[in-house]
């Protein structure tokens, strides 16, 4: 979502209650219904790419959801002062998760203003847990899925996107990393068959092409823009499947291969597509590879239709 609509968003110490608990803010638009027991639910919901602080090559879903019992979303923004409070407290007992195994995860959803803002705020005060890229159309859609109208707020799922704590900041302040057997309590264990396949660049090459979700499926058409106008840029010639030719300017360091699949899909949408660059050409399957560890720089890419 876009700065404007970040500021909507109330800063969580505006309304306290008596017992100190964060405000109800988060209603899941699935509660009551059915529960999910497929991943591809929580795929669908938070996509497929995940950025990383702490040196690790940028994650996959496979790679970031692999075997976790619990997944937190943690909503925050630098600009808002009780989330830089709150922030080195989750900090810490994300640190004593991870000591200790635990089957956990944490995704920073960003209401911060602008991309700088973000990158120094999940670079400088963040644990070492996963994030939605900041120009990613997933940020407003989970915000919207879970009508989050107040930061900083935290919500824990299942391993199928399935609700199961809604008030995950209170939680954590009163529980510390105990927090973690509270969450655990009644919910499924996670399937290693529910990954095969789902994550397009860890996919086996000799799977049916119909049990293969693709970067086609989930990437959405999006015009690619320069995001960091201190970080290096790649100009990239373009050759669409109706023969028009393209040139794309993008970051090297941070944009990446998911990106460029949004903005060829946004010239030019034939239907499902791969991107072929390099010579001898290669298939481009991992979004989460930067522009320029792809070596993409002056490269050609072609549009190929499946």
């Amino acid at each position: 979502f876009q700065a404007q609509t970040s500021k909507s968003l109330t800063m969580g110490n505006e309304q306290p209650n008596n017992q100190g608990n964060n405000i109800n803010r988060i209603n899941d638009k699935n509660n009551g219904n059915k529960q999910n027991n497929n991943k591809d639910a929580l795929l669908n919901l938070l996509g497929n790419t995940f950025l990383t602080n702490d040196g690790r090559q940028d994650q996959t879903f496979a790679k970031g959801m692999e075997k976790k019992k619990v997944i937190g979303l943690y909503f925050s923004a630098h600009w808002c002062g009780p989330c830089r409070q709150f922030t080195p407290m989750l900090k810490q007992v994300y640190n004593e998760w991870k000591k200790q195994n635990y089957e956990i995860e944490i995704i920073f959803v960003s209401g911060d203003r602008d991309y700088n803002e973000f990158k120094s705020y999940f670079q400088n005060d963040h644990g070492s847990w996963l994030a939605i890229p900041f120009q990613s159309q997933k940020r407003q859609s989970i915000n919207t899925h879970f009508k989050v109208r107040g930061i900083p707020s935290l919500i824990f799922l299942d391993c199928y996107g399935n609700l199961i704590e809604q008030n995950g900041r209170n939680l954590v302040q009163n529980q510390g990393a105990n927090s973690y057997h509270v969450l655990s309590q009644n919910i499924p264990e996670p399937k290693d068959a529910a990954f095969s396949g789902q994550a397009h660049s860890l996919k086996n090459d000799n799977v049916n092409k119909g049990d293969t979700v693709s970067m086609y499926d989930y990437v959405q058409a999006k015009e690619a823009k320069i995001f960091d106008d201190g970080d290096e840029v790649a100009t990239m010639q373009i050759q669409l499947v109706n023969g028009e030719k393209k040139t794309v300017k993008m970051n090297m360091n941070v944009q990446n291969v998911g990106d460029l699949f949004a903005h060829i899909k946004w010239l030019h949408n034939p239907g499902p597509f791969k991107l072929l660059a390099g010579f001898p050409p290669k298939d481009l399957k991992d979004e989460t590879v930067t522009i320029k560890d792809a070596q993409l720089k002056g490269a050609r890419v072609t549009q190929k239709k499946l």
